[in-house]
């Protein structure tokens, strides 16, 4: 219940407190225009919070699209997300396998192999429908992201889908000495792995992708420049 006073709706910032934006959700069931800044916060103890809230009757939307960034491990995601991040004040960086581990309290590496690859995408499905419902978001996804359409599906929703493409000679040279990453394939080698799973995404991505950035011959901050002059002509 809600008694008493004269209350407005307002942007609220959570400060990572999950309880701030539960409050003031329920508080906008009578406050149109109510604002929470961060509703992944709630992922916290009640992930599926705004799901059963949509499902009783509350009206939700999101405000200023995501930009996400798709393609291959080694592709430069991580790194273009960071730099990107450090020139675009107004939006906050958002890592699916970070989210990812903070969540299951293990890496990558450890997921895989204690439940296997299916366990994985499937956790990665749900992280990213909690996701999805950011706003201003910049989203650093998994090389797998495109495999499950319903992923594409709910990122499209509201956010702007950028692949970074990088030919197997550009993909081997960066992931050259990389630790850590568990295998993909049984292939025997990793440029064989490279090009299996290459073989296999390529049209994923690009039919997802709502801008395709090449980027064999380029360095980050390349990248980067070429990301923001789309954002300035409107593009992203």
């Amino acid at each position: 219940q809600i008694q008493g006073g004269s209350p407005k709706p307002a942007s609220i910032a959570t400060y990572g407190d999950h309880s701030m934006a539960m409050a003031f959700a329920v508080a906008g069931t009578k406050l149109p225009g109510m604002e929470v800044q961060d509703p992944l916060v709630v992922a916290k103890t009640f992930p599926d919070f705004w799901d059963k809230l949509a499902s009783i009757g509350v009206s939700l939307e999101t405000t200023g699209q995501n930009i996400v960034l798709i393609g291959m491990r080694g592709s430069g995601k991580s790194v273009v997300a960071e730099k990107l991040a450090r020139k675009l004040d107004n939006m906050d960086l958002i890592d699916l396998d970070t989210i990812m581990s903070e969540r299951l309290g293990m890496s990558t590496a450890e997921v895989v192999a204690k439940h296997g690859w299916d366990y994985f995408r499937d956790q990665e499905s749900s992280i990213t429908k909690d996701v999805s419902r950011s706003s201003n978001m910049l989203i650093s996804t998994g090389g797998g992201i495109v495999l499950k359409p319903q992923n594409v599906a709910v990122l499209k929703q509201n956010g702007r889908l950028v692949l970074l493409r990088a030919s197997v000679g550009t993909l081997l040279a960066r992931l050259d000495g990389a630790v850590g990453r568990p295998r993909l394939t049984k292939e025997k080698s990793l440029e064989d792995e490279v090009k299996t799973v290459l073989g296999a995404r390529q049209k994923l991505y690009e039919s997802a992708a709502d801008v395709i950035i090449d980027t064999d011959g380029k360095t980050p901050d390349q990248v980067v420049e070429r990301i923001m002059a789309l954002i300035q002509i409107g593009k992203l």
